[in-house]
């Protein structure tokens, strides 16, 4: 028998009014262009704002409840950026440490639903 040495909790929600937010998303992310990252992906990491950050969770405060009620805390959003990937692009496996939570918001996902937030 194998034991685990420690667990990754994974909260999924549903967004609501998911077409709405993302054409709000989309129109503001257009501020902050997205660039090559050594060649396996395109982002605006370390290009971006408090303001996007502030933006977004005014478009997401609804889910924002749901996930403080779900961990019964507060939690703030410390910062936001996007991330694309064409067809053969890749991020090696991670971990953001122990800052925190962290969350992904699939604007366009086409493997299951594009209306998750995890």
């Amino acid at each position: 028998m194998m034991d685990s040495l420690f667990t990754v909790p994974v909260l999924q929600l549903k967004v609501s009014n998911f077409k709405k937010k993302k054409k709000e998303i989309e129109k503001i992310l257009k501020q902050y262009p997205e660039r090559r990252d050594q060649g396996m992906f395109s982002s605006n990491r370390n290009h971006t704002d408090q303001a996007l950050t502030l933006k977004f969770t005014e478009i997401f405060r609804e889910e924002l409840e749901k996930i403080m009620l779900e961990f019964q805390r507060n939690i703030g959003i410390n910062e936001v950026w996007s991330v694309s990937y064409n067809k053969g692009d890749y991020h090696i496996p991670h971990n953001h440490g122990s800052k925190g939570y962290a969350g992904i918001l699939y604007l366009d996902h086409y493997a299951e639903s594009p209306q998750t937030i995890y």
